[in-house]
């Protein structure tokens, strides 16, 4: 609120039985004329299966990595396509009609 632009951030939530939520935030303030914050509005949305599902596969690209270079190439099917960074993860997004 600083600085008064929107935010996004991610973060993690400790339940009260010891779970831990990862969580995207997303918020957005409205000020009047002299700066005091009137309303925020925004959206907080359960990211917990897409940082387990990230984990997931970047423990898998450890484990392949730490392979024998002879099982490298029967692997090649597996490997990041050049648009992903390392330590990203896309999901296909399917629409409809």
């Amino acid at each position: 609120m600083v600085d008064r632009t929107p935010y996004q951030i991610e973060h993690r939530l400790l339940m009260a039985d010891g779970r831990i939520k990862w969580v995207q935030e997303r918020c957005e303030s409205v000020f009047d004329a002299d700066g005091k914050p009137l309303r925020s509005v925004g959206t907080v949305q359960d990211i917990t299966e897409r940082r387990e599902w990230a984990q997931r596969l970047s423990t898998m690209n450890e484990q392949l990595e730490h392979r024998s270079p002879s099982a490298l190439p029967s692997c090649a099917r597996l490997s990041t396509p050049p648009a992903v960074q390392p330590g990203q993860v896309e999901f296909p997004v399917r629409h409809e009609p």
